[in-house]
């Protein structure tokens, strides 16, 4: 096949389909299968947490997770970071209102936290997958 893609009935070469929970595999040198099993989840809870200056948690710890995804609903830029103290000078991401963001690890399953910059009625709609 064309560009070293494996010809295998497990392996597809399009875009994901929306119920997928994806797992990116890489095959590194040639001749060999990749063989990689996935734990989908199987509980969705979502959460509301209001647009605030002080430093809030999003994700509170869980070994469970296996997936958390963020929705700036607020009306400034969110800083989110994955870790405690999320501060506008120290974060991983900076989401701008209707924005999103998806943990890529899988899972990260630390603590969570955010804070915008600047007051508002907004929201974070969080959803942590277990």
């Amino acid at each position: 096949m064309p560009g070293g893609i494996v010809s295998h009935p497990a392996v597809r070469d399009r875009v994901p389909d929306i119920d997928d929970w994806g797992i990116v595999s890489r095959v590194i040198g040639g001749g060999g299968f990749v063989i990689a099993d996935q734990i989908r989840p199987f509980l969705a809870v979502r959460t509301a947490i209001p647009q605030t200056v002080i430093s809030t948690t999003l994700l509170a710890n869980n070994v469970n997770r296996r997936g958390g995804y963020f929705y700036n609903a607020g009306t400034a830029p969110l800083y989110l970071a994955l870790g405690a103290g999320a501060t506008l000078a120290s974060y991983t991401v900076k989401v701008m209102p209707h924005g999103f963001y998806e943990i890529p690890w899988a899972p990260y399953t630390g603590i969570v936290t955010g804070i915008w910059g600047g007051a508002g009625a907004g929201t974070c709609q969080v959803t942590e997958a277990t």
